[in-house]
């Protein structure tokens, strides 16, 4: 093998290394949806024909699947039928329906009676774990990709000498071992980094720590994590501030959401069943929320699999306006359903406001402040202030040392109080939100509120707020303090992600230029300009234009083609279909 071009870092050359000598025929980098239905592709139409290996790596330590909102009123926005492996073959052993058979006749007879297209989301994680408990045999966790490099000939090989492997080098965090393997195909599906707005970027940075590849993982949470984080993160950092049961029928104090899209939505309405007593803000910049459009002529021309092969042929500016008259299925949307229960939610507040005014319990003055549930919009936050205080229990102290994050060094103390018995006599107007939490579950609140938790020694976060429309449907505050902050703000995919590959780019001109000059386009932050067309073929694989070797190898990029693969290309519709066709494209098959 000709020397290698990557060579590991001073921490990592001393460590033991094992060399895996054996070509695989697929090596599949991260072990989400995308892969798992590629790896249930490869096993049934591949490995069983052969003597074909396949092999997946994964840098958590287990399986997991957006765990951090698995929240017991979210549902799937698909139908079942877009399982991991339906579309590309129905008598798959990997189907949602050999999922339920699997657990019992009687559990499937009861998902029939439940008479719904759509799981919950909760139903929907146990399935993927299942699928991915089956595959356990071809996959490694707790595995880091560091490089991948092509495996080049000797010189003189011949004219065009041929390039048929690659050369993968890998960090098991765990035993703290490098691993190199040489594979035939490599297929990327990495998933989307939590976005993060420039203004909150210095505060999520400072309590949480960057890994190689781009995205975000939470570092140990202490009493000095401020309690601002994206939507990602938000069952845990719930349980850090008020134990494992996170809610509490008994607190007071305020949330925000920041973003107008799904995750927002759904964290705003589960932050009302877990804290009935808490007030909780949505802000976000448009006008109003956004009904997602999941209609069947929507579905089908974003989300049919037909609709991947007639996209790749549009040319590139009608790929761009179509894609643009498409988003609102997909992005900154909320299920109508979900839109529904919040404003429900928002009139029954209206009706307590307006018993409480006519039996004298409040006046007109003071019921405005007294909302328990506010929605934002046409808000943009301005300024984030991180406030630390000296620890204390769920009796705030009257004073705490606020700390201005950013450029303006200051230091300013001002008083806090707790909720008036106004505050109280309105939200016991109001209506339960869900019966969904059990009374015993909500009468944890006494030792998660104790002093064992964050809650009460956390920081607290102050956002300040502009207008972002000349006219308001209501007055947009000038700042409000909250005991915490979530960031439904998105996802993106950086070139930073797919650093991993620079050593390949080498060869493959576009690669090069998007790992290098991926420059942000002005929609969001979240979608990258130099992504260029012809970047990957329709198969999803890489096209290389080096002519000095004839190239042998497959290197397959999955969920960062939308520009070229259209709306569907990151989302669960296609993935068994997609899946079908990469295995068919595999090289040396």
């Amino acid at each position: 093998m000709p020397s290698s071009t990557f060579e590991l870092p001073a921490p990592l050359s001393s460590l033991p290394a094992v060399t895996h000598a054996e070509p695989l025929t697929l090596l599949g980098i991260g072990f989400g949806p995308t892969h798992l239905a590629l790896a249930a592709a490869f096993q049934e139409t591949v490995a069983d024909s052969g003597d074909k290996m396949c092999l997946f790596l994964e840098q958590k330590h287990a399986f997991s699947w957006h765990d951090a909102l698995l929240l017991p009123q979210s549902k799937m926005q698909i139908s079942f039928l877009k399982d991991l492996a339906t579309f590309r073959n129905p008598t798959s052993r990997f189907t949602f329906l050999s999922y339920l058979h699997s657990r019992g006749v009687d559990r499937l007879a009861q998902f029939s009676n439940v008479g719904s297209w759509t799981p919950t989301r909760v139903e929907w994680a146990g399935y993927l774990a299942w699928a991915a408990k089956q595959l356990d045999d071809i996959v490694r966790y707790s595995h880091r990709v560091l490089a991948v490099e092509p495996v080049l000939p000797d010189a003189g090989s011949g004219t065009k000498p041929a390039v048929r492997f690659l050369k993968v080098t890998v960090l098991d965090t765990l035993t703290q071992t490098i691993h190199i393997y040489v594979t035939r195909n490599l297929s990327v599906g990495t998933g989307a980094t939590p976005y993060v707005p420039p203004i909150f970027a210095p505060i999520i940075l400072s309590s949480q720590t960057s890994c190689p590849g781009g995205s975000l993982i939470s570092a140990k949470a202490t009493e000095d994590t401020a309690p601002l984080v994206h939507t990602s993160s938000y069952l845990p950092t719930l349980r850090r501030l008020f134990g494992e049961e996170a809610s509490s029928t008994t607190f007071d104090g305020r949330f925000a959401v920041v973003g107008g899209g799904q995750s927002s939505a759904e964290v705003w309405n589960d932050l009302g069943i877990r804290f009935p007593r808490a007030r909780v803000d949505m802000v976000y910049r448009a006008s109003t929320i956004v009904p997602a459009d999941s209609t069947p002529f929507i579905n089908s021309r974003a989300f049919d699999p037909s609709s991947t092969s007639k996209f790749f042929s549009l040319p590139g500016k009608e790929r761009g306006g179509l894609l643009v008259e498409l988003r609102r299925a997909n992005y900154a949307c909320v299920e109508p359903e979900l839109l529904e229960t919040m404003y429900r939610t928002l009139y029954k507040q209206r009706v307590a406001k307006d018993i409480a005014l006519v039996r004298g319990d409040v006046n007109e003055k003071e019921i405005e402040s007294l909302e328990q549930y506010r929605i934002l919009a046409g808000t943009v936050v301005a300024n984030v202030q991180v406030n630390f205080s000296a620890p204390h229990t769920a009796e705030h102290s009257d004073e705490d040392v606020h700390h201005t994050h950013g450029p303006l060094d200051s230091v300013a103390i001002s008083r806090t109080s707790s909720r008036s018995s106004t505050d109280s006599r309105l939200s016991s107007s109001v209506d339960s939100r869900s019966p969904s939490v059990s009374r015993s579950a909500s009468e944890h609140e006494d030792s998660t509120l104790a002093g064992s938790h964050v809650f009460g020694q956390a920081p607290s976060i102050t956002l300040s707020y502009t207008s972002a429309l000349s006219t308001q449907m209501q007055p947009t505050p000038a700042s409000e303090t909250y005991t915490a902050v979530f960031l439904g703000t998105g996802y993106h995919r950086p070139p930073s992600s797919l650093a991993f590959l620079k050593h390949v780019g080498q060869y493959a001109p576009n690669l090069h230029r998007f790992l290098n000059n991926g420059g942000e386009d002005e929609e969001d932050g979240k979608v990258y300009k130099h992504w260029q067309e012809d970047l990957v073929g329709r198969d999803y694989s890489v096209n290389f234009e080096n002519e000095k070797y004839d190239w042998q190898i497959g290197l397959f990029l999955l969920g960062t083609n939308e520009r070229t693969h259209g709306l569907s290309d990151s989302l669960l519709s296609v993935g068994a279909v997609r899946a079908g066709e990469v295995t068919a494209a595999l090289r040396g098959l």
